[in-house]
């Protein structure tokens, strides 16, 4: 029948839409049920309305217009919640479901009362859920393909064999805290001193450049610029201001520069899982993956996987979500299910297996990039696990589910939890290695406590781009490293310490771009109050 197509339409089309704004963050095997659920529900509300309308056009108008409210709720509730009319908070449960329970009374009594022709409408629907749904489809079609094409290309070329082959050079060790704040920072704005962590470094031999700051405010953009050792700017020119798109720049992460140099040195690759697709480099000689060892699989089909709680909390069940005698506890049973415990336990997989590529013969590049201090917040300052009420996301800055003050006491809680692990990780690398390694201790930037993702005037600049960055070179730096070094010369500078390389340093650059457009680039330089 011609009048549940728009229902159809617009039951699935909430669910495409979030999976293609997620696409290579989230495999489409976590979608199908979504939409089978969506579609049942749709079918079920209709002829629940069919039998009392009589009628299947106004029906099929009442139902979706409940589709439109209830998917709408969770984007508008995120979009308004810095929103004011004078000293009115549009974000507020009590008014929104107000407001939703007023449009979908109002919109039932014109379907019933007013609407003379809804055959008419329905049409129009009908057309405006095909084209939506269609331009979804065709939208994730060509950027799956396109994504395809750049994975199957992550192969790396060698070129001809260096004469530095099979000669005695230090493995590498480049280890990415996600989010981890500069010492001044932490002082300033979450109050707490991280002096204890910099003497440590310090007395182990590393060089801690303590006015660093990151080139960019993303990690994908900022580890594509340090893998590359350069700025990424011109992807602006390529796809433009406006693209959301990162899996492109993410390919510069799985064929960096510094990958294909060291491969004509003679190095393998090590990489960690580290459950953020773009920082995978799945074609590395080893990978090592929590997956097959630790992480929990869904066992029950009432626990949701990552896309359906997210999907839910895009919803009217946002509003459930955020009740506040609704316990973490009783969440995680069902909404949330094993997402949260399979990122502790990537984290933890990360730091017990660091060090084992010191028992490894040969020459190894060891890249791990580790999700933490950066929210979720899931361990507390002694490593005890944390369950957050909310839907499982890397969210952060003013997309952060939480407070700002919330933010600011986890956040200090699992950097404590981060900088006992990675001490002990240090620890063992010195120890066990044969040869001393080259270790670069780097964050891809700063916290966002502070962090308005629009607006680079209403973010604390120096909360997100003061990051930590130290350095164990054999032998020292020799005068090779300053204090407000940027990690895009990073690898400039260790190639022309060890590798005999004469590459020029360039300018300590740094830029904001909004999460929703990456490649939007402000230059954010002269912006900094530095003390």
């Amino acid at each position: 029948m011609i009048a549940i197509l728009h229902v159809l339409l617009f039951s699935i089309f909430p669910i495409l839409y979030l999976y293609g704004n997620n696409l290579g963050e989230i495999p489409f095997t976590e979608v199908p049920r979504a939409l089978l659920l969506s579609v049942a529900l749709a079918i079920l509300m209709l002829a629940a309305l069919r039998m009392v309308t009589g009628d299947w056009n106004k029906a099929s108008l009442i139902c979706t217009g409940v589709f439109i409210l209830v998917f709408s709720y969770g984007h508008l509730y995120t979009e308004l919640k810095e929103f004011k009319v004078g000293s009115v908070i549009l974000a507020r449960h009590r008014l929104m479901l107000v407001m939703w329970g007023a449009f979908l009374l109002a919109w039932i009594w014109f379907v019933v009362r007013k609407i003379k022709y809804s055959r008419e409408i329905t049409g129009f629907l009908n057309i405006v859920g095909l084209l939506l749904v269609a331009f979804q489809i065709y939208s994730i079609g060509s950027r799956t393909i396109n994504l395809d094409r750049l994975l199957n290309s992550d192969s790396i070329a060698t070129g001809e064999e260096s004469t530095h082959v099979g000669a005695s050079l230090p493995d590498i060790y480049y280890i990415i805290l996600d989010g981890y704040a500069r010492s001044d920072v932490l002082k300033e704005l979450y109050g707490y001193d991280n002096a204890d962590f910099l003497e440590f470094l310090k007395s182990r031999g590393f060089y801690v450049a303590e006015s660093s700051r990151a080139n960019y405010d993303q990690t994908v953009l900022s580890l594509a610029s340090s893998l590359n050792m350069e700025y990424i700017n011109y992807f602006a020119e390529i796809y433009g201001v406006n693209s959301k798109e990162r899996f492109r720049v993410a390919q510069l992460i799985k064929n960096s520069a510094v990958r294909k140099l060291l491969s004509q040195f003679g190095y393998k690759f090590v990489a960690f899982e580290s459950g953020y697709e773009r920082t995978e480099l799945r074609s590395a000689d080893l990978y090592w993956s929590a997956e097959t060892d630790v992480v929990p699989q869904i066992t029950s089909f009432w626990q949701f996987n990552a896309f359906e709680s997210l999907l839910l909390e895009s919803t009217l069940f946002r509003a459930v979500f955020d009740l506040p005698w609704l316990s973490a506890e009783s969440l995680s049973s069902v909404v949330i299910g094993p997402e949260y415990q399979a990122h502790r336990e990537r984290i933890k997989y990360i730091f017990e297996r660091l060090d084992d590529a010191t028992t490894l013969e040969g020459n190894y590049f060891v890249f791990a990039h580790i999700v933490a201090p950066h929210p979720p917040f899931v361990f507390d300052s002694e490593g005890e696990a944390l369950t957050p009420n909310s839907a499982y996301r890397l969210a952060d800055g003013d997309y952060y589910p939480g407070s700002r003050e919330e933010y600011i006491e986890r956040y200090r809680d699992q950097l404590i939890f981060v900088n006992r692990n990675i001490m002990n990780v240090i620890e063992r690398i010195l120890e066990q290695s044969d040869q001393a390694p080259i270790i670069i201790l780097q964050s891809d930037h700063g916290p966002g406590a502070y962090l308005v993702w629009d607006s680079p005037e209403r973010t604390n600049l120096r909360e997100r781009f003061g990051i930590l960055n130290a350095y164990y070179f054999p032998g020292g730096d020799e005068g090779w490293l300053y204090p407000s070094i940027t990690p895009v010369n990073t690898y400039r500078i260790l190639l022309n310490r060890y590798f005999d390389g004469e590459n020029e340093l360039l300018d300590d650059e740094n830029y904001f771009s909004p999460w929703m457009r990456p490649y939007d680039f402000t230059r954010v330089t002269e912006m900094f109050d530095e003390k």
